[in-house]
């Protein structure tokens, strides 16, 4: 059965991909920057790397986790903070999981004060579009959206995994814990910029592919240009490819979408049910 095999679809991370994350850059305070810097933001901005996930140390005192979660934690503690202490600062008392379909989690923690804090992070866009206003060493001001998704997609194109951060006071835990209340107004923090290495043997196996006369199709969640970036490292497509989202495939019809298939090498921003 196998030697009549002409597509092979392949997700991305952890198979084209090493699914070894680890924090690359960072935009915070108004700055791009490839370690933290220092000032109220920077510091909501490494509270949430610290909080906002479910990796934790093992016995052995390596991370454990989704390698997502662990490069966050790493990178938290390479800039000092610590996981325990964190959670001891900021209990968590409610969340709202990762929602392939919202493209975002919400981790809500006590305050010293008794008050609430949010923190939401998943994609730029997504979150940028729940944001009001952006977080500086100054307070708050006004949101750019435009110019902040423009510098995300430069992140994006240079092949890292792009998450946004946002935050909201409460008074106290929201009666209604829905995504539709918890996750809009939120105040921007800034992006971190995850690198996860193409596989050392992929680039080979891709080429055995195409010798032996078999097409292969990369097929990932991630930001468009993060995905024609890798791709065209592994010299599955070239860096002008283009990239068909999840949003595109919804709108076509069957004949449309058998036409293109036939044709797309790239897959980006999909859901489980697109991958199928």
């Amino acid at each position: 059965t196998l030697g009549s095999v002409t597509v092979i679809c392949a997700d991305k991370t952890g198979t084209l991909t090493a699914n070894g994350m680890r924090v690359e850059q960072y935009h915070c305070d108004g700055a791009a920057a490839t370690t933290p810097g220092t000032g109220p933001a920077w510091d909501l901005l490494l509270e949430a790397m610290t909080v906002s996930h479910d990796a934790t140390t093992g016995e052995a005192g390596l991370p454990v986790g989704d390698p997502t979660e662990v490069a966050l934690l790493v990178a938290a503690r390479d800039a000092g903070r610590d996981r325990p202490a964190g959670d001891a600062r900021l209990p968590r008392v409610a969340e709202l999981p990762f929602d392939s379909g919202r493209k975002c989690m919400t981790t809500l923690h006590r305050l010293a004060d008794g008050q609430v804090l949010s923190i939401t992070k998943g994609a730029p866009e997504v979150v940028l579009g729940q944001c009001a206003r952006e977080l500086r060493g100054e307070g708050p001001v006004a949101l750019d959206r435009a110019g902040l998704l423009a510098g995300s997609e430069r992140m994006a194109a240079d092949g890292l995994r792009v998450l946004a951060v946002g935050i909201r006071h409460w008074a106290g835990v929201p009666p209604d814990m829905t995504p539709a209340v918890v996750e809009r107004s939120l105040d921007f923090v800034g992006f971190i910029g995850l690198l996860d290495p193409p596989r050392p043997e992929a680039r080979q196996a891709i080429a055995s592919c195409r010798e032996a006369g078999i097409v292969p199709v990369m097929i990932t969640g991630d930001h468009p240009l993060t995905a024609r970036a890798v791709a065209a490292r592994l010299g599955l497509t070239d860096a002008r490819a283009t990239v068909v989202t999840g949003a595109e495939l919804e709108r076509l019809t069957d004949a449309d979408f058998d036409r293109l298939v036939a044709e797309t090498r790239v897959y980006a921003r999909v859901s489980p049910e697109h991958k199928l």
